[in-house]
């Protein structure tokens, strides 16, 4: 039932919990077990439906950031924000204003930043792209998961591969640093 209103209460019931479980979880692979590979983690998959997305995020993201910094390791493990919607939410609806929020309350827990793109169409795609990027700064920003489910539902031809290869030069040419094309 609280799926539907509130993914905190699906996942976590202590943020406080939460983060430290994540800096735990990277001081062993860093540190204890020496991993060169692990580069950083994502807090929450696709939160844009949480009903008070700012306070959510911003109590997560300054956590994992106070415990990284507590285990020294904060300069070795990158906070990968969003992981979804960037440009729409649930709570503010179609604009950045939950970007803008979070990148003034919480920049040290916000090292780059995640967007999932599904378009029907390309337009406006590197609009939307360059408007994030005169937000976040240096940081990078990245298509965490990019497609179009209709096509990749129906329709697994080289249609498919040309509409996400146009995608990927459209989120590029906007500022984009890299993306992850999920099938």
């Amino acid at each position: 039932d609280n799926w539907a209103h509130d993914r905190r209460e699906f996942y976590v019931k202590s943020a406080e919990e939460h983060a430290e479980t994540y800096a735990a979880i990277m001081y062993h692979l860093i540190k204890e077990k020496g991993y060169k590979c692990v580069k950083g983690f994502s807090v929450y998959n696709e939160p844009e439906n949480m009903d008070d997305i700012y306070s959510e995020l911003n109590e997560i993201y300054t956590k994992c950031d106070e415990h990284l910094r507590r285990l020294g390791i904060r300069d070795k493990v990158l906070i990968q924000a969003f992981d979804g919607g960037v440009t729409w939410t649930k709570q503010f609806g179609l604009n950045t204003t939950a970007l803008e929020k979070l990148l003034q309350s919480c920049p040290g827990g916000m090292d780059l930043i995640s967007q999932h793109f599904y378009p029907k169409t390309m337009d406006g795609l590197r609009a939307d792209v360059e408007k994030v990027v005169s937000k976040i700064g240096k940081r990078p920003y990245i298509a965490g998961e990019m497609g179009y489910l209709v096509l990749q539902a129906e329709k697994k031809d080289f249609g498919l591969s040309l509409f996400n290869a146009g995608q990927i030069a459209e989120f590029f040419n906007g500022g984009g640093k890299g993306y992850g094309l999920w099938e």
